[in-house]
């Protein structure tokens, strides 16, 4: 057959039109989407009841445990709280956490610097010690004092408190300074409620960091001092593999090995089936005449 001849029985270029087409509802499935959530979401609610809890505030906190509330405003005083040690993008207190050894919170250094004695404690003193001269005294011997006698004396609280066993009432006399009287104003402070607007950086953390809170409650993770930086390798490991699921043997494999989708769409395949079944058989060169 000459090649004019094979161009002029050739198929035709397939058209979007010609291939085979199913009727869709949008409406409807959303509709069913919709009432199955419903259904789902008040069976579970009457199941587990509501994960709705109230978050627990400053002064929640200072009525529940006002020693540990005191024990913290004198770990800020003296800088061994985690805030104040934590290093970059904070301060320069320290190295910072590593992954694989590449030093992660150096490279960039300090972007949001906290000076956590003077944000945390001080600067919120300052805005009651009108009606409190005992506190004003204080916080006047306290800006005077070099930056060395402030960690001095709050050091030394710490040490008494932990000695006392957080209870300040316990402390052995000492070379403190005014440290116990700002501690204890603190606790006041918070357990009026009055904490809560003097603090500006007091942030929530948003629902959708649950998947990278939840590893911070697991072994290795959760006895871990380099927590932050493995929890965020292992995130941008997840991440890279969700993206490269096409590429990866195996994980690219399970719809085939799972064929949920041949069960959504099993009218269709149906359809395909029957349809190459009672097609006719393609003509063969042997039968196109020349």
């Amino acid at each position: 057959m000459s090649t004019r001849a094979r161009r002029r029985h050739a198929a035709p270029t397939a058209d979007s039109h010609t291939f085979p087409t199913r009727r869709y509802d949008l409406v409807k499935e959303f509709v069913l989407a919709l009432v199955g959530v419903v259904v789902l979401t008040v069976g579970l609610a009457i199941a587990f009841g509501s994960p709705d809890e109230r978050a627990i505030s400053l002064q929640d906190w200072a009525k529940a445990a006002p020693n540990d509330v005191v024990a913290t405003a004198a770990a800020e005083l003296s800088g061994d709280s985690g805030t104040a040690g934590y290093g970059p993008p904070y301060n320069n207190a320290a190295e910072g956490q590593k992954l694989l050894g590449i030093p992660l919170q150096k490279w960039p250094g300090v972007t949001y610097p906290i000076d956590a004695a003077n944000d945390f404690v001080i600067n919120p003193l300052k805005a009651v010690e009108g009606g409190d001269p005992a506190l004003r005294l204080a916080l006047t011997v306290w800006a005077k004092a070099s930056a060395d006698r402030q960690t001095t004396w709050a050091g030394n609280y710490v040490t008494a408190l932990n000695n006392a066993e957080n209870d300040p009432a316990k402390v052995a006399q000492g070379d403190y300074g005014p440290v116990p009287v700002l501690s204890t104003a603190y606790e006041r402070l918070a357990a009026t409620g009055g904490l809560e607007q003097l603090i500006s950086q007091n942030y929530l953390g948003q629902p959708w960091l649950w998947l990278y809170t939840f590893w911070y409650q697991v072994p290795p993770f959760s006895t871990s001092d380099n927590a932050d930086a493995l929890v965020w390798g292992l995130m941008m490991l997840l991440s890279l593999a969700l993206l490269l699921i096409p590429f990866i043997p195996g994980l690219r494999d399970i719809p085939k090995l799972i064929p949920i989708h041949r069960l959504v769409w099993r009218d269709w395949y149906r359809q395909q089936r029957e349809a190459v079944r009672t097609a006719p058989p393609a003509p063969s060169d042997a039968t196109i005449e020349t």
